[in-house]
Formats: C-alpha cells, sequence, structure tokens
C-alpha cells in the first residue's frame, strides 16, 4: 500500500466511526492520518493532531485520558513546527512526547520524536546533539526492525557527516540510503537522499552531479507531492546552474522556489537572502 492508498483508507475509517462511541480508535485514527499527511498537507495534519490531542487530553465515559494518543498528536505537531521553523514550540512538543513515549515502551513513536529533535538540533547548528539524537533514533529504529524509520536515521547521520566535511562518507549513506528507500517505495527518502546528494556534491564542488541529483530530487518530490522538499530541489538546481554560468536560467528556478515559499508560508524557506536551510528527515 503506498502513501495515497493508506491516506484514504484512513479517511474511509475515521468517517465510518465518526458517530461512534470508541473514542480512543477515532483518536488513533485521527494520528494516524495527521501523520500520514505531515509531509504532503501540514495544515490539515496540524489540525487533525490538535483535534486528536484534545480528545486524548479529556476523560471520556470515566475513561482516564490517551496518554498514548496525546504522545502521537505532539509527535506530529512538533514534526510540522520543525518543518516551519518554529524550532523553541516544535523541540517543547517533541520532548514532552519523548517522556510520555518512553514511559509508555512505544519505539516507533520514540523514533519519530528521536528524528524530529534531531532536526531541529542540526537547524540550530547544534552538532553533537543531533548526533547524538541521530545514533537514539538509529538505535530504536533497529531495535523494532522498522526499514523506514531506519532509513531516516541515516539520513541525519549523513548530515552529520556533510557538516563535519567528511563528503565521501556522507555520499556513501546517501547513496545506501537511496537502495533502501528505493526497496520500500519510500518516496520521501528518496527525494531527501537526492537532495543532499546534491548539497554535497555542490560543495564538493562537482556541479554536474549536483545538477544530476537536484533533478532527481525535484522529480522525486514532485511524484510524492512534497511541496517543501520541491522548493530545496528548486533553489539547489539554481545554484548549481549558477556554477555553470548560467544565471538566466537559475534565476527562472529560483523564482520558482520563491512561489512554493510563499505559498507554504514557512520561516525554514521564507528569506533567501539568507539562503535556504538544508532539509533532515
Amino acid at each position: 500500500m503506498n502513501d495515497a492508498q493508506q491516506i484514504r483508507q484512513l479517511e474511509r475509517q475515521l468517517d465510518e466511526i465518526e458517530v461512534s462511541a470508541d473514542v480512543r480508535w477515532q483518536i488513533s485514527l485521527l494520528n494516524d492520518l495527521a501523520w500520514a499527511l505531515s509531509d504532503t498537507d501540514m495544515a490539515r495534519a496540524h489540525a487533525l493532531s490538535k483535534e486528536a490531542n484534545a480528545l486524548a487530553s479529556s476523560s471520556h465515559d470515566g475513561a482516564p485520558n490517551d496518554l498514548a494518543g496525546r504522545a502521537y498528536s505532539l509527535r506530529t505537531q512538533g514534526y510540522i513546527n520543525q518543518r516551519l521553523g518554529d524550532y523553541p514550540r516544535g523541540l517543547t512538543q517533541l520532548l514532552e512526547a519523548q517522556g510520555i513515549f518512553e514511559s509508555l515502551q512505544l519505539g516507533d513513536g520514540l523514533a519519530d520524536v528521536f528524528d524530529g529533535i534531531a532536526g531541529i538540533y542540526y537547524q540550530i547548528g547544534d552538532l553533537p546533539e543531533m548526533l547524538n539524537y541521530s545514533y537514539k533514533q538509529l538505535e530504536v529504529a533497529q531495535r523494532i526492525g522498522d526499514r523506514r524509520r531506519v532509513a531516516n536515521a541515516y539520513n541525519n547521520l549523513a548530515n552529520v557527516y556533510f557538516e563535519s566535511g567528511d563528503y565521501e562518507r556522507a555520499i556513501e549513506t546517501l547513496r545506501h540510503n537511496l537502495q533502501i528507500a528505493g526497496e520500500l517505495g519510500y518516496g520521501r527518502i528518496v527525494a531527501l537522499s537526492y537532495l543532499n546528494l546534491a548539497e554535497t556534491y555542490l560543495l564538493a564542488g562537482d556541479s554536474e552531479r549536483a545538477l544530476e541529483n537536484a533533478l532527481a530530487a525535484l522529480q522525486a518530490s514532485r511524484e510524492a507531492g512534497l511541496i517543501l522538499f520541491q522548493v530545496y530541489a528548486l533553489d539547489l538546481i539554481g545554484k548549481a546552474y549558477i556554477k555553470f554560468g548560467s544565471p538566466q536560467q537559475a534565476t527562472e528556478y529560483v523564482e520558482q522556489a520563491l512561489v512554493l515559499s510563499a505559498k507554504l508560508e514557512s520561516k525554514v524557506t521564507g528569506n533567501y537572502s539568507a539562503g535556504l536551510t538544508r532539509p533532515t528527515s
């Protein structure tokens, strides 16, 4: 089942139980649908996760609050705020979710939370903490046997290698990740791997391979409906064309990136004068 099919199935299930008294099942479906939409429709995902949080934070028919439901909703909200560049709020939500997931020993949620926290530390330039949380993420993902979450962790580790100047190790890790993501049909990590390969090749001085991977990232992002990643890809294509001495082509792609960025209203991509912030998983 691909991502679009999963979303349609969750929507049908949610419609069928709207009048049901099974509140915990409703919370679970709301959280699952919010998480499935978190890369393609952040506004809707945020609204669904807030609805799940409200339900999970209230008692129903004498039943206690749904701690797990609250943690999964915080996971989604923290991830979205990471994507939008609201790092203090995102980190607060993710750390709260971490505490609940650890107390309940829920490895899938914990791996996702570590992923989000690692991403925030990367964006604010704290590489030691990013490395710390990336290894935590990888350990949990491997323990629960979830290859998608393993791929997310490898993507974060590749970013650490990249920032440390170890381009060869970053490229090796990203190529390995492309293989994993391709086998899984995991469009999000396929797109991210191409994006990060493009950035790595660009800084390593290989403009031809940078452009090749940026174009592949744009195609993968479009196929997966990942608008934020399209912004990054368009910007990288523009940067590659600058290196080739083709400012007119560069401008065309960066202008497309600006249009998409304005639609997202994201703090991450809103200021091109400072340069785009490189994505993590």
